[in-house]
């Protein structure tokens, strides 16, 4: 018997595996400094080769009816709150794009962020509901976790294209088309299908080696990163680029300030993966959600708030006729009779 071993463990049981009858044993381990990461190790002490098959059920009894989650998952009370923030946010946008107003309700820019919220919000319901699967059966609900995955990711790329659009000037120093989504999303598109692949196949991959780390640490999630990192390159480069051609002093002050304060779309992965990274290991998983989603969320608070029918600020140009973007859902007739 390996002595480093024996004081390592905090429960042994042996059992004789010659009769070769089924064993179960129950273990009840206390912690009051911190939560610990547990393992399990079978040892074959007769030296003889033996096929055994294993069932391990570890649960947290102290958290009650949650006692299937880990401690340093995030639990059902931080879903809720932004399935709380996201739902009122899908009430404000359907309210605003179908508004009766005098104002292009559904300008292309209204319907990219109406698709950026309904995203968020499908993605954090369907991520309860697997937090409540988890609770009930133990384990992920492979179909709800990647669609909710999958979702988040479509939201948080829809957000980076309204913002690469802006940053070329389009709604503020020129119309926008439908051509010039086309053009950024061929750009976008490959990247958000190379990063959602390599984020699944990361977390797959990561949680096989039974460390705390997360993906992020990893050279997958360092590809992840620097993609992100990449596109706030280009954006701050698009935003320098509008300043200096543009001559309006109020749309000058906007690429000065709004335009740099959007930055923070392509900061949230890198920052919330940052910070995770300065306190303990039980508390990195749920300290990344929020500051994720408290970003995420609060970038499209600000836009909804800017892009709101009739009270659209000056310096975007989304409402003016003298430069008329393409619209959805409004006939060309309809269009010509309301600009004449």
């Amino acid at each position: 018997e390996d002595p480093h071993l024996l004081r390592a463990a905090r429960w042994i049981q042996g059992n004789n595996l010659s009769a070769k009858e089924p064993v179960s044993a129950t273990c009840h381990v206390f912690e009051r400094v911190r939560p610990r990461w547990w393992y399990v190790a079978l040892v074959e002490c007769s030296g003889e080769d033996r096929r055994v098959e294993y069932s391990v059920h570890m649960t947290n009894p102290k958290l009650g009816s949650f006692k299937e989650l880990s401690m340093d998952s995030f639990g059902v009370t931080h879903i809720g709150f932004f399935v709380a923030v996201y739902l009122g946010l899908s009430a404000a946008q359907g309210i605003a794009i179908l508004k009766r107003s005098t104002a292009s309700t559904k300008h292309p820019l209204r319907i990219m962020l109406t698709i950026c919220i309904l995203s968020a919000m499908a993605a954090i319901n369907l991520a309860l509901i697997n937090a409540c699967w988890f609770i009930y059966r133990g384990e992920d609900h492979p179909t709800l976790y990647l669609a909710s995955k999958t979702l988040k990711a479509w939201s948080k790329y829809t957000l980076l294209c309204i913002c690469l659009l802006v940053s070329r000037g389009h709604c503020i120093s020129s119309s926008l088309s439908l051509q010039h989504v086309w053009h950024a999303s061929r750009v976008l598109l490959p990247i958000f299908l190379a990063n959602l692949t390599l984020e699944m196949w990361g977390e797959y991959s990561q949680a096989r080696k039974y460390t705390t780390d997360s993906i992020y640490c990893t050279p997958v999630g360092g590809i992840i990163l620097l993609s992100d990192l990449c596109l706030l390159c280009s954006y701050l480069y698009n935003i320098q680029s509008s300043l200096k051609k543009e001559s309006d002093p109020v749309k000058r002050i906007f690429y000065r300030t709004w335009g740099r304060a959007y930055s923070a779309a392509f900061l949230c992965l890198p920052v919330s993966v940052l910070v995770s990274q300065t306190v303990s290991p039980w508390v990195r998983t749920s300290t990344a959600f929020l500051v994720s989603n408290l970003a995420h969320a609060g970038l499209l608070i600000l836009l909804v708030i800017g892009l709101w029918p009739e009270k659209t600020p000056s310096f975007f140009s989304i409402d003016d006729k003298a430069t008329p973007a393409q619209t959805f859902g409004i006939h060309e007739e309809e269009l010509l009779s309301v600009a004449s």
